[in-house]
């Protein structure tokens, strides 16, 4: 039941991970038209490490929701009707 519920919490996470990864990559790609070339380099290298970042958002966060319900799920407690 909490895989289901980690599921379609992460579905909209992504969503948002991927949005602002991509408008943010879009705003450091528009550097790499500039005539200067130290800035057409930093919009190259800041829209690559967004993407990097975002690889490792993927990579990370699933195993860090882990963690965080695997130690919250031994604090709660059953009740049970008698």
């Amino acid at each position: 039941m909490l895989w289901v519920a980690n599921y379609a919490g992460n579905r909209y996470l992504y969503r948002a991970l991927v949005i602002t990864s991509l408008v943010l990559c879009g705003g450091f790609f528009i550097y790499m038209t500039s005539c200067l070339t130290s800035n057409a380099r930093f919009g190259l290298l800041a829209g690559c490490g967004v993407r990097f970042a975002l690889a490792g958002d993927f990579l990370n966060v699933p195993a860090i929701l882990a963690l965080i319900y695997r130690g919250s799920a031994g604090n709660m407690k059953v009740q049970r009707s008698p």
